[in-house]
């Protein structure tokens, strides 16, 4: 009888510790890097192009940026090598006049991409990117 209780003991505790590890909290998954970041807009009154947008794509050398800002009209396209951890992201604007050597660093979650974009001077602006189709679409 001894021994049919304590397999019966370590049985329920088997069961305990499989049901308990089955509910417990698990870390979320990362979200998805890639995907369109815009807050490019037409002023209709002005007759401007104005805002940000960064397309995040992954490449054979790793994740890649390409970046158009606009203050009346569309700049170039850039295109930065990024660097992507968790949900976090920075890269930097070369060969991009006026905007060369701005370092970005910001978050990317599963609405949009938020950070600071900091210039040489010393300047820096805000990004708010709302995630979705481009202004281009």
């Amino acid at each position: 009888m001894r021994r049919s209780g304590t397999i019966w003991l370590m049985a329920a505790a088997a069961i305990s510790l499989l049901h308990a590890d089955s509910h417990s909290e698990t870390a979320p998954l990362p979200v998805k890097p890639t995907g369109t970041f815009t807050s490019l807009h037409y002023h209709q009154e002005a007759g401007d192009l104005l805002g940000t947008e960064v397309r995040i794509v992954r490449t054979a050398r790793g994740y890649q940026a390409a970046v158009q800002i606009s203050e009346g009209s569309p700049s170039s396209l850039y295109l930065a090598d990024a660097t992507i951890r968790e949900n976090q992201i920075s890269f930097t604007l070369e060969d991009a006049e006026p905007y060369s050597g701005g370092i970005f660093t910001g978050i990317i979650s599963s609405t949009g991409l938020t950070g600071t974009l900091r210039f040489p001077s010393g300047g820096k602006d805000a990004i708010d990117l709302k995630r979705g189709k481009s202004y281009w679409d």
